[in-house]
């Protein structure tokens, strides 16, 4: 069964209407749709329109013993995910840093999706009011593009308030989507690559994926069934 990972910012106010309508195809694709249990942003959102649509080929991923959206669930099954032996933990067993927990939970719903929706705020003002970056779900386009899966961004312009669609087939899309973000969005990019490929050596993996192979032309051609088209992002 095909599976879809929908990520995004936290910092969301609305789903834009157009990605609403391929979550409708997906729902009529019948496919299995992973994601996170953030309260907040494209979690929450996407748990809701789900929730609105009496979907149940839903997993949520969570660190905690209960998700934190808790009442969406229902029917829906959970995947639980544990620290690494590697990671460090606090004397009562928990997790010192939960971030990297979170960032754990992020991968592994990446590793077992076919391919990413991600409604993305590039860049905000925290409550610091400083300008800040929505990392996470960065890093999950440049993981599910690595491993040669598809993604369809919804990215938030500020200039016309609205979301900009870009269909992002390998890498190379990706960095001609952050070339033109502001400069934090670029760094945290940079250090998300950086932190990939030093991970990618220690592992000794194959180098990055940055395009598709011949075998992968039925692929692109099977996910178009629930995402449709847009203008790709240059």
């Amino acid at each position: 069964m095909t599976t879809v990972f929908i990520s995004g910012s936290r910092q969301l106010a609305f789903f834009p209407e157009e990605a609403c309508a391929r979550i409708d195809k997906m729902i009529g694709a019948q496919l299995d749709i992973v994601i996170g249990d953030s309260p907040r942003g494209a979690d929450s959102k996407a748990a809701h329109y789900l929730k609105s649509k009496g979907y149940p080929n839903v997993t949520v991923f969570t660190v905690r013993d209960k998700p934190r959206i808790g009442t969406q669930l229902d029917n829906w099954s959970i995947c639980k995910i544990e620290p690494r032996e590697a990671k460090k933990l606090s004397k009562d067993g928990s997790v010192r840093n939960q971030r990297d927990l979170e960032t754990e939970k992020d991968h592994k719903m990446g590793a077992v999706a076919d391919y990413g929706l991600v409604i993305w705020q590039s860049s905000f003002i925290n409550r610091f009011g400083k300008e800040s970056t929505s990392k996470g779900s960065l890093r999950n386009m440049y993981q599910l593009l690595h491993e040669g899966k598809p993604v369809v961004l919804y990215s938030y312009n500020t200039n016309t308030a609205d979301f900009d669609c870009i269909e992002l087939r390998n890498i190379a899309d990706l960095e001609r989507v952050v070339e033109n973000e502001p400069e934090i969005v670029r760094k945290a990019y940079g250090g998300i690559k950086k932190q990939a490929e030093h991970e990618t050596r220690k592992a000794k993996q194959p180098a990055l994926i940055d395009a598709f192979n011949d075998n992968d032309v039925a692929t692109l051609i099977s996910v178009n069934s629930w995402e449709g088209s847009c203008d790709h992002g240059e």
